[in-house]
């Protein structure tokens, strides 16, 4: 069935049925992430604050443990969230709905088990980490998928070579993301030196 109307314009009635048919399961991940995040890690800020009395515009600086904590979390899903949101749609574009859709579920839930370890727990890194690594992982798999997809479709590349391209970029690149956080390191290194010298 063709999405462009007789006048050749785009027929949004059967554009949106057969875009809901094919993505209906990321679309359903995608809410579930925006509650996790717009409202159960957001609702814990606003309820911590309130029991605090810390009001806008105080930030974490200073603020009693819980409170900051949730805040933690709820700056840190913000910051996780693109890489699987980008790379879980990229992935069900490419072909994979099913599968991008089950990673962004464990994904998801995943990263409400981290808020809520966080949030609940002082100190305890173990706990949060078992939650945190797992999650990273997802991201790797989807990022993986979707490069070796495009070299299979876009490059005409047999299984075998997209799988072995795909990983080795994936290696290559996570290689320079720890390069250049050693060099950030090394950076801060230098600058705290200098500072404690004046």
């Amino acid at each position: 069935m063709s999405i462009l109307a007789a006048n050749g314009r785009l027929n949004l009635d059967t554009f949106s049925t057969e875009f809901i048919k094919t993505f209906w399961a990321p679309s359903a991940v995608t809410i579930g992430w925006l509650i996790q995040y717009g409202m159960v890690d957001a609702i814990c800020v606003g309820a911590s604050r309130n029991y605090f009395k810390w009001g806008f515009p105080k930030g974490a600086e200073g603020a009693p443990d819980p409170l900051r904590r949730a805040m933690r979390v709820h700056m840190n899903q913000a910051e996780n969230s693109n890489h699987m949101l980008f790379s879980m749609w990229l992935c069900a574009l490419c072909g994979l709905p099913g599968f991008a859709a089950t990673c962004g579920a464990v994904w998801v839930a995943l990263r409400h088990m981290y808020g809520f370890t966080y949030r609940m727990t002082k100190g305890s890194l173990k706990a949060i980490l078992k939650f945190t690594f797992p999650s990273y992982a997802v991201v790797q798999t989807l990022y993986f998928k979707v490069v070796q997809r495009i070299l299979k479709v876009a490059f005409d590349l047999d299984d075998l070579k997209s799988h072995l391209v795909a990983g080795g970029g994936l290696i290559a690149v996570n290689l320079f993301t720890l390069g250049v956080a050693m060099c950030q390191r090394k950076h801060c290194e230098v600058w705290d030196k200098s500072q404690k010298e004046e």
